[in-house]
């Protein structure tokens, strides 16, 4: 090339209207640094390349890339390292670790204590190690068993079944026959499937499941066949072209523990694209489950969503992955005036929560809504922070609520379990709680002895006449024992199972009221009637939500979830406060 610049008008007059003549060639080749040998095809391209640069530099094009101060994907913030037993836990693969503990206090307290993460890999490492703990000194099979039969929490369940189905003895043949149980269940369901698709059935065939059944069966969604699973994509995405996004939802939240990674690709769609009234639940559903493309998902939906409880919902979903990068977000939401973003924000932060946050959170123990109040203890709970305990105790030991001073008693172990993991101690020995279980004996006098052998009498009477089928005789039996017997639960308690085995469920209903109004601690304290209790409330709020009485059932379950339900059926628990939950959203009418 010549020692002066390309001429750029010059270039593109040539470029526009050619280059005539030898003279022009000889020209346009020194132009552009080309040698005389150089043929056309060589001088069109270098004419078309040094134009084309000559332009792009009059445009001032520069490199200006900087970093974007609100980039599209936040990265998390970068927590304190906890050099603790547990936060070693917290960053490494639980599994791992858990696997060399040979102490079963502390594999118990990790229990009660850890993540979620942390305490299935414990379920894990307790139940595959059945074997090896017969010859092992450090472990006791039977605190292993009184553990896992004590064990309720609901998103626990798969992982505690699979646990209790390693065991032996008669723990591990009822969680076997449970699982064969519900196995039979699934198949069934997968005839009906078929059926479905296949045009001879016109009605969708989980949501016509009820409520408990269906929380059992989606609990166990993975062991399920493939079949099974599409079907499960199909009404999730809506694709099945019957279920409503009522049923849809319904299907949704009673996925919630499944951690079925089949599901992915069907949540990621109403994630992406699906009715906001399912984006929460969806969110809440892929946090259950164990796979890398989980957080990245959940990371991207998160940075578009807008709306307040879908984006607290997805918040608290990565917390529980892993991610904490919306924790700011849902203190800033628990500190506003709005009570409609409490609940949801202590939802999240039961996830995304540390130790900074336990005094806000416990300012909201005395909210009036029961709801908040007990989501303000699981996140104190899961926080862990023994500053919690004082409030605690003491909001314990004022309550009359069963439910909310069982929650309480839940949470105090497990933050004491926690505190001795950390090697400390509680920061101050308050007044202990009243514990719901421990009932010192009662200071009114009791009934007069021929009282008493009376209503004895017509209380067997009618336990017979019941056993015999003689349904109406023996309740009347039963009453009379009541009557003659002030405040003596069992008569109420037999009549009230009877009629709620008859499926007379409203009839049950009033005996199970007088029953826990004579004797709320029998009543709570009896797995089996604590069971059919529950069940008969249950089942009377989807009749009421059947005939659009969407207030009388939502009163029903408000009612049952005061209670103590912790000897119920983990299915059972959830199943009443998915449906709660959902109808808290609904107007009433």
């Amino acid at each position: 090339m010549s020692g002066s610049p390309p001429s750029g008008p010059r270039l593109r007059r040539w470029l526009r209207l050619g280059v005539a003549g030898a003279a022009q060639r000889v020209a346009a080749r020194e132009e552009l640094g080309l040698p005389e040998a150089a043929d056309d095809r060589a001088l069109a391209r270098a004419l078309v390349q040094v134009t084309a640069a000559l332009d792009v530099a009059a445009l001032d094009v520069r490199d200006r890339a900087r970093v974007d101060a609100r980039p599209s994907i936040t990265p998390p913030p970068v927590p304190d390292e906890d050099p603790s037993f547990l936060g070693e836990l917290s960053v490494s693969e639980p599994r791992d670790e858990l696997a060399q503990i040979d102490d079963t206090r502390t594999l118990l307290a990790v229990l009660r204590a850890g993540t979620l993460r942390q305490r299935r890999a414990v379920l894990e490492q307790l139940g595959e190690g059945r074997g090896s703990l017969r010859s092992s000194a450090g472990r006791s099979p039977r605190e292993v068993v009184e553990a896992l039969d004590q064990l309720r929490d609901v998103e626990l369940g798969y992982e505690l079944s699979r646990a209790r189905m390693a065991l032996g003895g008669a723990s591990g043949r009822a969680a076997r026959t449970e699982a064969a149980r519900w196995a039979e269940v699934a198949g069934r369901l997968e005839v009906e499937i078929d059926a479905f698709w296949e045009g001879s059935r016109q009605t969708e065939p989980l949501v016509e499941l009820p409520g408990d059944e269906r929380a059992q069966v989606l609990l166990r969604a993975r062991d399920w066949s493939d079949t099974f699973a599409a079907h499960l994509r199909a009404v999730i995405e809506g694709a099945d072209g019957m279920s409503s996004v009522e049923a849809r939802r319904e299907v949704l939240s009673s996925l919630r523990h499944c951690g079925d990674a089949r599901l992915i690709p069907a949540l990621a769609t109403v994630l992406r694209g699906g009715p906001g009234e399912l984006v929460g639940d969806a969110a809440r559903v892929l946090s259950s489950v164990d796979d890398p493309r989980v957080q990245p998902l959940l990371r991207a939906v998160f940075e578009r969503t807008v709306d307040l409880r879908p984006r607290l919902a997805i918040a608290g979903a990565l917390g529980a992955v892993g991610d904490h990068r919306a924790a700011g977000e849902a203190r800033a939401m628990l500190a506003t005036a709005d009570a409609g973003a409490r609940l949801p924000a202590l939802e999240a932060l039961e996830t995304l929560g540390g130790t900074e946050d336990t005094e806000a959170v416990a300012a909201q123990l005395g909210d009036p809504d029961p709801a908040v109040a007990s989501q303000a203890v699981r996140t104190l709970r899961r926080v862990g922070d023994g500053r919690a305990l004082e409030p605690l105790r003491t909001l314990g030991a004022h309550t009359h609520v069963s439910a909310l001073r069982a929650e309480i008693e839940d949470a105090v172990e497990a933050i004491e379990a926690r505190l001795d993991l950390r090697g400390e101690e509680p920061p101050l020995e308050p007044p202990s709680i009243p514990r719901l279980s421990s009932h010192g004996p009662s200071t009114r006098p009791g009934p007069r002895l021929g009282v008493r052998l009376v209503a004895g009498a017509f209380y067997l009477a009618g336990l017979v006449l019941l056993a015999i089928g003689a349904l109406h005789r023996g309740v009347t039996l039963l009453e009379r024992a009541a009557a003659r017997r002030a405040r003596w639960a069992p008569p109420l308690v037999a009549e009230a199972m009877a009629l709620a085995r008859r499926q007379r469920y409203a009839q049950a209903l009033a005996a199970f009221r007088r029953a826990i109004e004579a004797d709320r601690a029998r009543v709570e304290r009896n797995p089996v009637v604590v069971r059919s209790m529950a069940r008969c409330f249950l089942r009377r709020a989807e009749e009421m939500a059947r005939d659009a009485r969407v207030d009388v059932a939502r009163g029903l379950l408000r009612e049952v979830l005061q209670l103590d339900l912790r000897r119920a059926p983990a299915a059972l628990r959830f199943e009443l406060e998915r449906r709660h939950a959902l109808m808290r959203e609904e107007p009433a009418r």
